[in-house]
């Protein structure tokens, strides 16, 4: 027969706590109700690409993983927001090279049609 660490009343050996106070005994072990251990929260670097190169993937699997995996979602919907930016500042830098080169190559052809009109009239 052992004694309570916690009240010192005796308890039974095989008993797992004691039935005056509740404390545990170190006794035999009952199983306990047990879940699966979650799984680490560590976004996945090929999903971070993909991300990148796709923001609208990046978008859905923020919205799938904003729950239960709130580090990986965040990471994910970071890259396609970083995506998003980069691509809009190249359609711009991309249009202003586009003005730039059709208004030197109409220029061009704009003086050359005033000048061939010029010499006929």
């Amino acid at each position: 027969m052992a004694f309570c660490t916690s009240c010192g009343k005796p308890v039974d050996d095989s008993a797992s706590f004691c039935p005056s106070c509740g404390a545990p005994t170190g006794g035999a072990s009952q199983p306990v109700c047990s879940r699966p251990a979650p799984a680490p929260d560590e976004p996945s670097t090929g999903l971070k690409v993909l991300s990148f190169l796709i923001p609208l993937v990046g978008l859905i699997l923020f919205l799938v993983y904003m729950d239960e995996k709130p580090i990986s979602a965040k990471a994910y919907g970071k890259m396609a927001l970083i995506a998003v930016c980069v691509a809009t500042g190249l359609a711009i830098v991309i249009a202003i090279l586009a003005s730039i080169f059709a208004a030197s190559i109409f220029g061009g052809i704009l003086s050359s049609v005033m000048s061939i009109l010029s010499t006929v009239v």
